[in-house]
């Protein structure tokens, strides 16, 4: 609140400030830069399927099924942002380099809050960081429309400390039926998430 771009930059991380800069200088050396905001039905449809395309593909990698796998969940958010556009709140985000995009993000301004929702780009561009440049652009966007906060939903992936001043505890209440049946789903609902933590230690072990 109350700050321009640059005044928020300069309550950044010098060495985060001094990378951002310089990703940025490399693309628009390398490529035409272009960053782009769907602002009608035509570009709404064309920047979700690209944002779906991107996710999908990198989670796929991973050999995580990705938020989008299901056609159920594509076609919510295919009638939810389209509704989203017209009600001003859409914010989807693309990054082009040379007319291709490479990067994406869906997110939603809302009451002076912007609402980063999802992300997707390209694993040949990696190396070039178009993910921390097109982070920075819609940042940069939300400031310059006077959003107070930019919140980054829950999770606590590591880039999101690079952006972020402060951070709100966030609790989970699960709910169970009574009697028998719920007790069973609680616990093959337990054993999931202890089975996923355990698949997960040896990934954690390898980035180290």
């Amino acid at each position: 609140t109350g700050r321009d771009w640059d005044g928020y930059l300069s309550g950044l991380g010098s060495a985060h400030r001094y990378n951002l800069r310089r990703r940025q200088r490399n693309l628009e050396k390398r490529w035409e830069v272009r960053f782009e905001c769907a602002g009608d039905e035509e570009q709404r449809s064309i920047a979700l399927n690209e944002l779906m395309a991107l996710h999908q593909r990198r989670w796929r990698r991973r050999g995580e099924p990705g938020v989008f796998h299901d056609a159920a969940m594509r076609a919510f958010h295919d009638d939810f942002s389209r509704i989203a556009l017209d009600r001003g709140w859409l914010r989807l985000f693309r990054l082009k380099l040379d007319g291709r995009t490479v990067a994406a993000i869906y997110g939603l301004l809302y009451h002076g809050v912007f609402y980063f929702y999802q992300s997707g780009f390209d694993a040949e561009f990696q190396r070039h960081s178009v993910g921390l440049v097109i982070m920075a652009q819609a940042i940069r966007r939300a400031v310059d429309e006077g959003a107070r906060i930019y919140d980054f939903l829950c999770g606590d992936e590591a880039y999101k400390s690079l952006w972020a001043e402060h951070k709100r505890p966030l609790q989970r209440l699960v709910l169970y039926p009574p009697g028998q049946r719920g007790a069973l789903y609680r616990q093959t609902m337990e054993l999931r998430v202890s089975l996923k933590k355990m698949a997960l230690r040896p990934a954690a072990a390898d980035a180290d």
